[in-house]
């Protein structure tokens, strides 16, 4: 019985463990984070820098020892690289809704409390 292609073992080149852990930074940036920032802002958005910004400096790393040791994970790193770029933008936006919320939920009343104790 001859051998098939299938059957003979293939090459197997590791994944580069930086891509991974840049993937998961950054879908922890895009997912779980943002709802932190909704519900409690001082605890999500800071977590959201920190994931980000490592899975892209993890992620750009992962790029360049892959590209010079032929390692698996360069999808790993693309999807790694745009969550994180997704996710803190997205926290961005979800911190300004937030302080926006705070200046018209408490500045507007206190303006308004202002402007009507003025002498005329």
């Amino acid at each position: 019985m001859q051998p098939t292609l299938s059957s003979l073992p293939s090459e197997t080149r590791p994944t580069n463990s930086k891509a991974v852990i840049s993937l998961v930074c950054g879908a922890l940036t895009v997912s779980a984070i943002p709802i932190l920032t909704l519900l409690v802002a001082p605890c999500g958005f800071p977590l959201a820098l920190l994931s980000g910004i490592t899975a892209i400096i993890l992620g750009k790393r992962a790029q360049i020892e892959i590209a010079l040791t032929s390692q698996k994970g360069s999808g790993l790193v693309q999807g790694g690289l745009v969550t994180a770029w997704i996710g803190l933008l997205l926290n961005f936006a979800l911190m300004l809704l937030k302080l926006g919320m705070f200046v018209v939920m408490f500045g507007l009343p206190i303006w308004a409390i202002l402007q009507g104790s003025k002498p005329k």
